[in-house]
């Protein structure tokens, strides 16, 4: 399995849908897809040091062949879906620190006559910088 893309010291973590020369849904953190880190994005924040502290990451929407795609994402634990919470442009969570990756479904929706849907699922992981924080 390939290597996460490693963030350190942003939040929100910014991440963006695009189309690739395929048509299918990528994701990228600045010129970086996470397709070449195996849809995988680590993101390590001082912040997470403590156990009641989160970060945000968000998914923003985005223009591609005329349309412009709005991006929903979804994450399950313990058997319940969770729906990302959305603003005008980009679909986000808060998360605290973690010591396994998450399963993220995303799917971007165009605003075409009818609409086009294409999904695509990433793992997101959040931890501290130095490692977990304690757990009591």
């Amino acid at each position: 399995m390939s290597s996460p893309l490693i963030v350190i010291a942003q939040d929100p973590v910014h991440l963006q849908g695009f189309l690739d020369g395929a048509s299918d849904l990528q994701v990228k953190h600045g010129t970086n897809s996470l397709y070449d880190y195996g849809h995988s994005l680590e993101a390590r924040h001082a912040d997470l040091s403590q156990p009641s502290e989160t970060i945000r990451v968000d998914l923003a929407d985005f223009a591609s062949g005329g349309y412009d795609w709005q991006i929903t994402a979804s994450h399950v634990v313990a058997g319940n879906t969770i729906a990302w919470s959305r603003d005008t442009s980009e679909a986000y969570c808060e998360f605290g620190a973690m010591t396994d990756a998450l399963e993220v479904e995303v799917r971007a929706t165009s605003n075409a006559s009818p609409p086009t849907t294409e999904t695509r699922t990433i793992w997101i992981k959040t931890r501290p910088v130095d490692g977990l924080p304690d757990r009591t």
